[in-house]
C-alpha cells in the first residue's frame, strides 16, 4: 500500500491509497481502523476498491488505513498506514493571570495564549493592533505601568499550514501612577 501524499492540509488536500497484491480474482476491504471504509461524499473507490481517494481531507482522516486482499484461497492485510493531517490555527484564546481587567500600577501580569493547531501554532503579541517584539506562548509583563493599557491580542501562525488566526483582545487596564 502506499500514498501518493505525506504533507496534507485540512480542507484543502487530496490523498489517494494504493492497494496492490499478487493473485487472482482479488476483492479488497479497506479499513480505517476496525471500521470498513465506504464510498460517501468525499470518499471513492476504484479499480475494483483497490484505490481509496479521499478529498478535502479533514483531522479525523488520519487513519490508520489497511487494504485486505482477499480471494477464495486466501487473504491478506496491509501494515497499517496513518496519514499527517495539519490544521488551524483556530480557536485562538488570550488568558490573563491574574483576571484582569484592572491592574495597579506595579504589579505583574501574564498574558497566556492558546490555539488549536496542528502542528503546534507560533504566536506573536500586538497591543491595539500594533505587534510587539514578543514572541512565544507568553507574554509576561512586570512593573507594568499605565502607559502598557490597551487591548492585547495574540496571533497564531501555523507553519505548515501557512494560516494566521488572531485572537479577540484582552483588555488590560493599569490604574495609579503618575
Amino acid at each position: 500500500m502506499n500514498s501518493t501524499s505525506s504533507v496534507l492540509l485540512e480542507f484543502n488536500s487530496t490523498v489517494s491509497l494504493v492497494c496492490s497484491a499478487s493473485g487472482s480474482t482479488l476483492s479488497f476491504i479497506w479499513l480505517n481502523g476496525s471500521s470498513e471504509v465506504t464510498a460517501g461524499e468525499r470518499v471513492q473507490l476504484t479499480d475494483s476498491n483497490s484505490n481509496l481517494t479521499i478529498t478535502n481531507v479533514i483531522r479525523g482522516d488520519t487513519g490508520p488505513y489497511q487494504c485486505e486482499a482477499s480471494n477464495i484461497i486466501s487473504k491478506a492485510m496491509s501494515p497499517p498506514l496513518s496519514l499527517t493531517i495539519y490544521y488551524g490555527p483556530e480557536n485562538v484564546a488570550v488568558e490573563a493571570a491574574p483576571v484582569g481587567p484592572f491592574y495597579s500600577s506595579g504589579s505583574n501580569l501574564t498574558l497566556t495564549c492558546s490555539a488549536e493547531s496542528s502542528p503546534a501554532a507560533e504566536f506573536q503579541w500586538a497591543v491595539n493592533g500594533a505587534e510587539l517584539g514578543e514572541m512565544g506562548q507568553e507574554l509576561r509583563l512586570s512593573n507594568i505601568q499605565s502607559s502598557q493599557s490597551g487591548n492585547y491580542t495574540c496571533i497564531a501562525h501555523n507553519k505548515q499550514s501557512l494560516r494566521y488566526s488572531t485572537s479577540e483582545p484582552i483588555n488590560i487596564t493599569v490604574l495609579g501612577g503618575l
